[in-house]
């Protein structure tokens, strides 16, 4: 019998299973978003079955989207999901979730892996076999396997109002610049020293894994256009305008266009001076005359801005940013 103690510490238990289990299903409702989940494969045998959805029947270039993995069976057997990320190699892993096993209302075992996806390019994706294993606990059992059958996934451009919705603070609040002392320039020094270290050790880190895969994968070729977008978008995030930042947002602004170019036409924009680079732009027959004179106006301003200690109005500023914009969306390749 129990006495009354053993009752309290019963009932504290069990409220404690329904909570973590409240939250267990929560956190996987969320993953999936607002909408019902979309079944895009499903595998039933006998008491097994084994599912994937998707919260998105078509996902757009710029956002995330979540893939659901769930498998069922009786009480006593385990179960084994396809390795991490395979079969999902032409997407970014943002983030994944594997839940921890529950009886569900038919009183069977339910689990479940949650994946946060990001699409690398705009273009119909098959998501090849996934293989689930069910495997009598102990490990001496019999083992059950079940497969999916291919299925397609579509990754849409963004709206065409995309681009008109990139926009910067016009209400920037400028101040006129002011010289780094000798501790703030040793404090920026620091920090892209560290954030070199920081590179060198994720490049590193990366080839490692790489490695130890044991196989070379295809990394998705990401459209120059797209690449600029989200610096762009990056650029916007920083506020650095509204940080007394000018100088800075100047150089990111021009970095970002130089890059573009070299990308988009093979222009070896990054490395050259803007004299240089405007001597070649003047041979160079894959822009027209429009297109270079947009860019000459634009990287002689910048160069105003970052050597002259020029301060630009708002409504300059405005004109830069807008410039970059219209470039990129001008001259990219569908």
């Amino acid at each position: 019998m129990f006495n009354y103690r053993q009752l309290i510490l019963l009932s504290v238990c069990c409220g404690l299973l329904l909570s973590c289990r409240r939250e267990a299903e929560s956190a996987a409702t969320a993953a999936a978003g607002d909408t019902a989940p979309l079944l895009k494969a499903e595998v039933v045998r006998g008491p097994f079955a084994f599912r994937i959805q998707v919260n998105k029947e078509k996902i757009d270039l710029t956002e995330t989207f979540t893939m659901i993995l769930t498998a069922e069976a009786e009480e006593g057997y385990a179960c084994e999901f396809p390795k991490f990320g395979s079969g999902l190699e032409s997407f970014g892993i943002v983030d994944y979730h594997t839940a921890p096993p529950r009886l569900n209302e038919q009183q069977k075992m339910l689990f479940s892996r949650t994946y946060t996806l990001e699409p690398m390019l705009s273009e119909k994706y098959q998501v090849p076999v996934q293989k689930v294993i069910f495997q009598e606990r102990g490990g001496e059992g019999r083992q059950y396997e079940l497969e999916t059958e291919p299925f397609d996934l579509e990754v849409v451009q963004p709206p065409p109002d995309f681009w008109d919705k990139l926009e910067i603070d016009a209400e920037t609040g400028i101040e006129p610049q002011q010289h780094l002392g000798p501790e703030r320039r040793r404090l920026a020094w620091l920090y892209a020293a560290a954030v070199a270290v920081l590179l060198v050790a994720g490049v590193v880190l990366l080839l490692y894994l790489r490695r130890r895969r044991g196989r070379q994968e295809t990394v998705p070729v990401i459209p120059p256009h797209i690449t600029a977008l989200q610096a762009l978008q990056a650029l916007i995030d920083e506020d650095l305008l509204k940080k007394q930042q000018l100088k800075l947002f100047y150089n990111r602004i021009s970095g970002i266009l130089r890059t573009y170019i070299e990308e988009r036409f093979h222009l070896r924009a990054p490395e050259q001076t803007t004299e240089e680079f405007l001597s070649a732009l003047a041979l160079a027959d894959s822009l027209i005359q429009e297109h270079k004179l947009l860019l000459q106006n634009f990287l002689t301003h910048c160069d105003l801005v970052k050597f002259a200690a020029y301060s630009p109005a708002e409504k300059e500023i405005q004109n830069t940013f807008s410039a970059c914009k219209t470039f990129i969306s001008q001259t990219m390749q569908e």
